[in-house]
């Protein structure tokens, strides 16, 4: 018995269409020694017959070292809290400490590291708004973290 697994992330520009897409698609089979199992019986694994070329394809192009630094942006919640709260628009500092509930130093180091990798930006002083990078990163983190339950 085998099952399909896609994700799909795609961002959208003003107009409707496609700015970037990313695209993950493969087959997941069941198997214990080399039969078919029920589900919840094991852990899923993916089992495709062109494996290697499929993770050939899929990491062609990767750049490990950027997506280290992004994730290490990504990997604490109170920048998810912080580019959560921008999802919905743009937000003072002020704003911001609410929504943390974080003092002005602690705020301050989270809205540097996301603004080294090139998340969110500030629109005036003081005023910060999510990158058409953040936006796509934080909704693919979600997506991630809603499939991964």
């Amino acid at each position: 018995m085998g099952w399909g697994v896609r994700l799909v992330v795609r961002s959208l520009d003003g107009t409707g269409h496609d700015q970037r897409k990313v695209e993950l698609a493969g087959c997941v089979r069941h198997t214990v020694g080399g039969r078919s199992a029920p589900m919840g019986s094991m852990d899923v694994l993916p089992v495709c017959k062109k494996r290697e070329r499929t993770a050939r394809l899929i990491a062609r192009g990767a750049q490990p070292e950027q997506a280290a630094r992004l994730l290490a942006a990504l990997a604490h919640p109170q920048r998810i809290r912080i580019l959560l709260k921008l999802l919905g628009g743009e937000a003072t500092h002020r704003l911001l400490t609410k929504a943390t509930r974080l003092k002005a130093g602690p705020l301050y180091h989270h809205l540097s590291e996301l603004r080294a990798a090139g998340l969110i930006g500030p629109r005036v002083r003081d005023v910060y708004v999510l990158t058409s990078r953040g936006q796509r990163a934080i909704l693919a983190t979600l997506a991630f973290e809603r499939m991964c339950r």
